[in-house]
């Protein structure tokens, strides 16, 4: 039986959520815009998924159709079948015991705004070249996520 991991990879700014804001240095907080990943998606950038931002431990892509990327009002949420390899049965493991339970993006900024909202500095990413999503136990965004879920069918 193959093991998908699924959840969110990136979140959207959500006033009401501290997790969906990134203090990238002390007084600069970062969000992103839900138009971050449409370019990416829209043309079929080849994006990795690994574990830790360790390109190292890849577990798909999404040109060999293991990872599948799509935005809703959330954010970036994916689906990623693992390999039946040991370091897949290894990640399915560590995200059943909740050891990995968020995830965290590498990419560049290819278009952003900053501005100041209550006296404290911003910068929102608009436009952004995904290189990679990680499952992690250290996610900067603290409300991405990951869960395992069991068997090939459909969520």
């Amino acid at each position: 039986m193959q093991s998908i991991v699924i959840g969110y990879a990136a979140v959207f700014h959500n006033p009401g959520d501290q997790g969906t804001v990134y203090e990238v240095e002390r007084g600069l907080f970062e969000r992103i815009a839900p138009t971050a990943f449409e370019r990416d998606l829209r043309d079929g950038q080849d994006i990795l998924a690994c574990v830790a931002h360790d390109e190292r431990f890849t577990l798909g892509s999404t040109t060999d159709g293991r990872l599948h990327l799509s935005v809703d009002p959330r954010g970036l949420a994916f689906r990623l079948t693992l390999p039946d390899t040991a370091v897949g049965e290894h990640v399915a493991h560590l995200v059943h015991t909740r050891r990995v339970w968020g995830c965290s993006i590498n990419f560049d900024i290819r278009a952003s705004r900053r501005f100041r909202v209550r006296g404290v500095d911003a910068v929102e990413l608009t436009d952004v070249r995904l290189c990679h999503i990680a499952l992690t136990n250290r996610p900067a965004y603290r409300s991405t996520t990951c869960v395992l879920r069991s068997g090939a069918g459909p969520d």
